[in-house]
């Protein structure tokens, strides 16, 4: 197997080193020293939460390639440095080399990745999915994924959870929240992926994990397989993965996850069929398919609360497919591209916000006050997609 990069070491030397300090300028430079990454991909936020100051980077490195650190938060709440583990991007188990390893390979639940975690020092919960700071506002289609999460009713027993000083990962599933490839007949859904242990920043071992998530009551991803991983066990898990892939409540692959002792932490890596990957497509040099494009623009919408334009998010969504894609691909597929990106999320958005920010109130929860000034400066748009790009600014702002 690649060797590993030690991410608990750094991450313990990072927060050593932004003991004390309040400047972001100074924040992002200990953070590349200590990490060892260039300072594009981290991305500035500000934002109100529950009342708090919670500001800081995040780290979003899109493009060919997975990085460890992905969504990282290294932030201030209320002027005190912190930083949190995030949930990885997840390589391919062939790509990883994971082959002689032993194994377990859980079910690939085709949901949304939803992390949780306690801030003791203002005696706050926090949650957040892979690409923002914050889970507050963060939607899709007009779906709040913290709404459906607040349906299932097992917040309260992931609060308890993390109030040990863990952040807990989950995958949130269900036809209320729904997704790509797997079609599910239960309305809403969540199962337990991985726990991180905030004092080390170490993912926790398969069995004290699965000992946590069943002490405390919360669906875990079931175990599919596990073993030694060979290219004849793998090939069988693909064909396994072929038999469950696009029938009702089925998976769309599985994620091989193994304890690596010299660092102490957990190595990933993805296994789908081969319809999810599209191998036979891209050999024969054919086009990206439309499930695979929404679901490129599904994951850099997760990222619109720290995203300032539609270009952007349409950058964002390149980069999602050019992890799995030729470039040639994704460059011919940019049309289909702004085109389900334009039908989810229009355009238009942008400048109702635009306007928003040159109002520069202190709250923008009055509709009845906010909404006659919209429409009349967008006589163009109809009051649905102006209403809609309202309710998107407030969830932003943490306010709806």
């Amino acid at each position: 197997m690649k060797p590993l990069e030690d991410i608990s070491s750094k991450l313990l030397a990072t927060e050593e080193g932004i003991k004390g300090i309040h400047s972001k300028t100074k924040l992002l430079a200990i953070v590349c020293e200590t990490t060892g990454r260039l300072p594009d991909p981290f991305k500035y936020f500000n934002r109100k939460v529950s009342g708090h100051t919670y500001r800081g980077y995040i780290y979003l490195p899109y493009g060919p390639g997975r990085d460890a650190l992905f969504g990282s938060l290294f932030y201030f709440l209320d002027g005190k440095a912190k930083v949190l583990r995030a949930y990885p991007k997840i390589a391919y188990a062939d790509s990883n080399e994971m082959f002689g390893e032993y194994v377990y390979c859980e079910e690939k639940v085709d949901g949304t990745n939803l992390g949780f975690w306690e801030e003791s020092s203002v005696k706050q919960h926090f949650s957040k999915t892979r690409g923002t700071p914050t889970a507050i506002g963060a939607t899709f289609n007009g779906v709040s994924f913290l709404d459906v999460t607040k349906k299932t009713k097992l917040i309260p027993n992931i609060e308890l959870l993390v109030d040990e000083d863990y952040t807990v990962f989950t995958e949130l599933y269900g036809y209320e929240n729904p997704c790509e490839y797997i079609k599910y007949t239960v309305p809403h859904a969540l199962k337990g992926l991985d726990i991180i242990d905030r004092k080390t920043h170490r993912f926790l071992n398969e069995k004290l994990k699965r000992e946590l998530f069943q002490n405390y009551e919360i669906p875990i991803a079931e175990i599919e397989w596990q073993g030694i991983l060979t290219e004849d066990t793998l090939n069988w898990m693909i064909r396994r993965s072929e038999e469950k892939y696009n029938i009702p409540d089925g998976t769309e692959g599985m994620v091989a996850k193994t304890w690596v002792d010299l660092i102490g932490d957990q190595a990933f890596g993805k296994i789908k069929c081969e319809a999810c990957r599209q191998l036979a497509y891209i050999m024969a040099g054919g086009q990206i398919k439309i499930p695979e494009i929404k679901k490129a623009v599904r994951k850099a919408l997760e990222s619109i609360s720290i995203t300032e334009s539609f270009d952007e998010l349409f950058d964002l969504a390149r980069q999602e497919l050019l992890e799995d894609y030729p470039e040639s691909l994704v460059l011919s597929a940019g049309s289909k591209i702004r085109e389900q990106m334009d039908f989810v999320f229009p355009q238009e958005t942008f400048k109702v916000w635009s306007n928003l920010d040159n109002m520069k109130l202190d709250s923008y929860a009055d509709k009845a006050k906010i909404m006659p000034t919209l429409t009349k400066l967008h006589p163009k748009l109809s009051p649905g997609t102006v209403y809609n790009a309202y309710c998107l600014y407030l969830r932003r702002r943490g306010e709806g």
